[in-house]
């Protein structure tokens, strides 16, 4: 008899290299706020020579699809720095980058998925007022 093989640990995560968001980078997504949506997407991907995300998926998610199309989305819209030290164009591995959406800036216990702490990205939403009546 064999041993039974346990779950699988998530690969080291990649130092990702520099970033910038794009000017019309997509934010906290309309309906995950008006429903109070919060919650956290490991997203899996590589980078092209011009330091566009290539290749995005959702590896691990807690949080709603909203959410992690959300992410997706994020992701490919950021551009990368090609020149950075964390770039090697001849290195087959994936990056990997921990998604947090939070509320009205505070994330409580919605942490980055363990290992990729260096690499996470906090969307904030603010949650609109009650309406007043007149």
């Amino acid at each position: 008899m064999s041993p039974r093989a346990g779950p699988t640990a998530p690969p080291a995560a990649r130092p990702l290299p520099g970033f910038r968001p794009a000017p019309d980078q997509p934010g906290y997504p309309a309906a995950a706020l008006e429903g109070r949506l919060t919650g956290r997407v490991l997203v899996e991907f590589r980078i092209d020579a011009g330091g566009r995300a290539t290749d995005v998926a959702v590896a691990k998610a807690q949080a709603d699809p909203i959410l992690q199309q959300a992410a997706v989305e994020i992701i490919t819209a950021t551009r990368f720095d090609v020149h950075d030290r964390n770039y090697d164009a001849s290195d087959p591995r994936p990056f990997y980058a921990s998604v947090q959406f939070c509320m009205d800036n505070y994330c409580g216990e919605i942490r980055p998925f363990p290992g990729y702490e260096r690499d996470a990205l906090i969307i904030g939403g603010l949650s609109s007022p009650a309406a007043r009546p007149l």
